[in-house]
């Protein structure tokens, strides 16, 4: 004989304590009846009411996560630009950096003796006692020797 489901024992134990009160038994008797004939049915609606609402409220978890996620995309989204923006300004700031330095190196050079002839040469001037030769032709000069094989 199969071992006796715990819903049956529980039963038995429930009818065996009312034996006193025969209209308690047989409220018990109709309900363990009741039962017995549709077993599980309460079971199975209470389930399916749990995945019912198990199911709304996976629902429900899933529209506020993305709700959640609307709301943040925007901001994210300016912050993220707007960090960019400040990385390439401050990748900017540096190179103005680096020319400033280079600009006041060259200003530095600019105020010595030997800048301000290198200038003044540029412009033709020269030395007292020197003289001014001015040459002229001397890449036709480079071609016919190149063109004689001279170097």
């Amino acid at each position: 004989m199969p071992a006796p489901s715990p819903l049956w024992t529980r039963n038995e134990a429930i009818l065996q304590s009312a034996e006193g009160h025969p209209s308690a038994g047989r409220e018990l008797r109709g309900a363990v009846s009741r039962r017995s004939k549709k077993p599980g049915s309460r079971r199975t609606a209470r389930a399916r009411k749990r995945r019912q609402r198990t199911g709304a409220r996976r629902f429900l978890l899933l529209f506020l996560l993305g709700l959640i996620a609307l709301l943040y995309a925007g901001p994210l989204s300016t912050y993220y630009n707007k960090r960019e923006l400040v990385n390439q300004q401050r990748t900017q700031v540096e190179l103005l950096r680096s020319n400033k330095l280079e600009l006041k190196r060259k200003l530095r050079q600019a105020y010595t003796r030997e800048a301000a002839e290198r200038e003044a040469r540029r412009f033709f001037y020269v030395k007292p006692g020197e003289h001014l030769y001015i040459i002229t032709g001397i890449e036709d000069w480079r071609k016919s020797r190149a063109h004689h094989g001279h170097q």
